[in-house]
């Protein structure tokens, strides 16, 4: 049996990501939800996108936020294609 963990999605200053600062006590699945509730049809999917992006990566999301921390919610078709994109190649048997 092969295991293998997949690469961390690098944080990148793309054109339209969004940095919100959280007032602190919010958990972070709240604020993705509120940010990609219009875009995805059950945004909890992308935590773990949303997680790794961070120019320092969120490793625990059920730790409420620090008061002024910023939050950058990288851009829809980003998430979309992370999301979707296989994480890991099998090798052949």
């Amino acid at each position: 049996m092969y295991w293998s963990i997949p690469e961390r999605l690098v944080y990148d200053d793309l054109d339209g990501c969004i940095y919100q600062e959280a007032a602190g006590g919010e958990y972070l699945v709240d604020l993705v939800i509120s940010q990609y509730k219009e875009l995805y049809a059950n945004p909890t999917v992308l935590l773990g996108v949303v997680c790794e992006f961070q120019p320092d990566p969120i490793i625990d999301p059920s730790i409420p936020l620090r008061p002024g921390q910023v939050i950058v919610f990288p851009p829809f078709d980003y998430c979309d294609e992370a999301f979707s994109a296989p994480m890991v190649e099998y090798p052949e048997v």
